[in-house]
């Protein structure tokens, strides 16, 4: 990675690796084909007045990266799509190295949290346009100055199969009888536990996560190795992603997902082209095709929260869950000051 000097985030967020687990591919084309019937600006044959070639650094896995690249070339066959994939921190590091060498390689950024993409929003890598989102219901928190949320990851409670009592909201964690059986992620290395650790310390205070703390929580690096510990029993109860819990359910894991009573903590995905894309028009319809009914749709296969549309047959979450809606500006203009207080907590 090439070293800058560029103040961009906290570096102890800088390298973190955002780590997802996204369900297969299969059957994207049909369920594009089954959602443009709702959009005339995704015919299922595929718009053809746009060609060329389009650059998307993402914070997703490879295989969810192509997942959406394949999906945008069915809708788009004269497109190609390169996804260069990886964690927020790291491809907001090379993105600012490149604005300062002046050749800026992606056309659309997709990242993992608001906190992030304000960053390279703030250092004028972005173009001030934006799709439209006339007439959607947009949850709070899900536009930038240059961005759009894309769609949604949410916090949950994951716990292992056969509990007696499992926990139902997020004050339960603080119960003695789960001493030494709860994990969650790092808010240093992973964005969405970074979000979910800032709302629930405006909630309840320091003083929930040193309680937390006393009673032997284990503090993992990401949200997947939460999953994958709760899967194996090594925790009877982990904080993580609602997609990594359906992939665990994919996969015929020994777990359960508990929508906290109190509200699941979402996390946009969010979204904006750059100022010196060669392809304005693709990079335009790509971000325009995301956040339509057809790319919700393909989304909410792939495991995440559609952002503006119950993206029918397969929007992830129940309809019985609350989410809390939390302030990412808030969030954003006090990020040193939370990584700090969970810093002086967990270390």
């Amino acid at each position: 990675m090439i070293m800058t000097t560029f103040r961009l985030i906290p570096s102890t967020r800088r390298h973190r690796a955002v780590t997802l687990a996204l369900a297969g591919c299969a059957g994207l084309s049909a369920l594009l084909v089954s959602g443009a019937a709702a959009s005339t600006k995704s015919p299922a044959k595929g718009d053809t007045s746009l060609s060329g070639s389009i650059t998307v650094y993402a914070a997703l896995t490879t295989q969810g990266g192509q997942g959406f690249a394949n999906a945008f070339e069915l809708a788009y066959p004269n497109v190609h799509v390169t996804m260069v994939t990886g964690g927020s921190g790291a491809l907001g590091t090379q993105l600012a190295a490149q604005e300062q060498s002046g050749h800026v390689q992606a056309d659309v950024v997709l990242l993992a949290d608001p906190t992030d993409m304000d960053s390279v929003e703030n250092n004028g890598i972005l173009s001030s346009w934006k799709p439209s989102l006339k007439g959607r219901q947009i949850p709070l928190g899900y536009t930038g100055k240059d961005w759009v949320g894309a769609f949604t990851f949410e916090m949950v409670l994951l716990e292992h199969q056969g509990m007696a009592n499992p926990p139902q909201t997020w004050t339960d964690l603080e119960s003695p009888a789960l001493h030494g059986q709860v994990a969650f992620g790092s808010a240093s290395y992973s964005g969405t536990t970074f979000g979910w650790a800032a709302e629930l310390h405006t909630i309840y205070g320091w003083k929930y996560f040193q309680t937390l703390k006393a009673n032997g929580v284990r503090v993992e690096q990401s949200t997947t190795t939460v999953g994958t510990d709760v899967a194996s029993g090594k925790e009877e109860v982990g904080v993580t992603l609602d997609s990594v819990a359906r992939s665990l359910l994919a996969q015929g894991a020994a777990v359960n997902v508990v929508w906290p009573t109190g509200g699941a903590v979402p996390c946009p995905a969010t979204i904006g082209i750059t100022k010196d894309t060669a392809n304005a028009a693709a990079a335009k319809a790509f971000e325009t095709w995301m956040v339509s009914r057809p790319g919700q749709i393909v989304a909410a296969q792939q495991g995440y929260d559609a952002a503006y549309f119950g993206a029918k047959p397969t929007d992830p979450m129940p309809k019985h869950a609350k989410q809390l809606n939390v302030n990412w500006s808030r969030i954003t203009a006090n990020q040193s000051s939370i990584l700090s207080g969970f810093a002086g907590i967990f270390g």
